[in-house]
């Protein structure tokens, strides 16, 4: 079996899997013409807009105290390319009509397609549960990095690879997962990044991301993801807002943590969701500036206008001033449609690397060693 195999769930056959030579050689080729050094026109694959940056007035008159400049687009996409995405979805993880929330559980964790990932018991521990055996609301996943260095064995005799590793808040190190990047993966979030270009900050235009996690989500599950941020800290947000300190500049208030920071400072998310239920992304913000409301995540309040109702063929792009701002939590829109469920392509611009197990057999897991 090849290394880079997503295992006999969905076929056997071999992935060339792209590596970070590929990705930062390869440059836009379909770009709107530029005028005085900005594109003339948003790219025309991209066919509407569906949710646009809030300027500060407009946040104002909604409580809010700092402008969004995140953006949902909804693109036109070659079918041949979708089906090629698709086609790497192990049709074992989507919900069934006889499916129960027991019986769903039982299949995901049977399927080792995903990461298998501890969580805590009842969402507050301290013992940690197998999330593929539960029915909780959050989201399974599966983590793929463009490769760093090939398969190679090491001197404990295990072939192992460098990978682009995400350091999730609040998740224990053992517990990163990352596995080499299937090329329908790499090709369409290519063409995401070249699609959404003109609407990248400065840092996320240089290059395409060097990360992809599939987050997925089932209605029977009740899926959500809770109030976080990506990178930043209430405490951050405090520090700029009140202080009007420069929290994206080296050395600041935030200390970084052992394993260091993942996100590529001042980078963008870009967030594909594909699926049969919306879910709404929702951003939320402290009621007033008081040092105490700003750090206090639990108090922050959300305004209609900054909803974001991710469906399916939408890409959002979530900018790295958003996450400082703003805390954000996502929810299905609905839950009568037991069979409803979302996938979300979430593409990060990612620093840190770390060498993982080669071999599926070790779940993709980080090997002890690394860290």
């Amino acid at each position: 079996m090849s290394y880079y195999s997503t295992e006999s769930v969905v076929g056997d056959a071999a992935l060339d899997c792209p590596t970070l030579e590929e990705l930062y050689g390869r440059k836009p080729t379909h770009m709107p013409p530029l005028v005085n050094g900005v594109a003339s026109r948003i790219d025309d694959r991209v066919v509407e807009v569906l949710w646009w940056p809030v300027s500060l007035k407009e946040a104002r008159l909604c409580g809010a105290h700092t402008p969004a400049s995140s953006v949902l687009l909804r693109l036109c996409i070659d079918d041949t390319m979708l089906k090629a995405l698709n086609d790497i979805i192990p049709d074992s993880i989507k919900p069934r009509q006889i499916d129960t929330a027991a019986t769903l559980a039982k299949r995901l964790d049977s399927c080792k397609w995903l990461d298998e990932l501890r969580v805590k018991k009842g969402g507050r521990g301290p013992s940690l549960v197998a999330l593929n055996t539960t029915s909780y609301a959050q989201p399974r996943r599966v983590t793929w990095s463009v490769v760093v260095s090939n398969p190679a064995k090491d001197s404990d005799g295990d072939m192992v690879l460098t990978l682009f590793s995400y350091h999730q808040f609040g998740h224990c190190p053992t517990e990163v997962k990352s596995r080499a990047m299937p090329r329908p993966v790499y090709d369409f979030m290519f063409f995401l990044w070249e699609a959404a270009h003109d609407v990248l900050g400065p840092c996320s235009k240089r290059s395409p991301p060097t990360m992809c996690q599939l987050m997925v989500y089932h209605v029977l599950f009740h899926g959500s993801i809770g109030r976080h941020r990506d990178f930043f800290t209430s405490a951050d947000n405090a520090h700029a807002l009140l202080e009007g300190k420069n929290v994206f500049s080296e050395g600041s208030c935030r200390a970084a943590p052992p394993e260091g920071f993942s996100h590529v400072p001042n980078s963008d998310v870009m967030v594909w969701t594909t699926g049969t239920a919306t879910m709404v992304l929702y951003l939320s913000f402290p009621p007033k500036l008081s040092d105490g409301v700003v750090r206090d995540r639990r108090s922050y309040v959300i305004h209609p206008r900054f909803s974001v109702p991710c469906m399916d063929g939408t890409l959002f792009v979530f900018t790295a001033m958003d996450d400082l701002h703003f805390c954000h939590e996502a929810k299905f829109e609905s839950l009568d449609d037991t069979l409803g469920y979302r996938f979300a392509f979430v593409f990060r611009w990612i620093h840190t690397k770390d060498v993982f197990y080669a071999a599926p057999k070790h779940n993709f897991a980080r090997k002890p060693s690394s860290t």
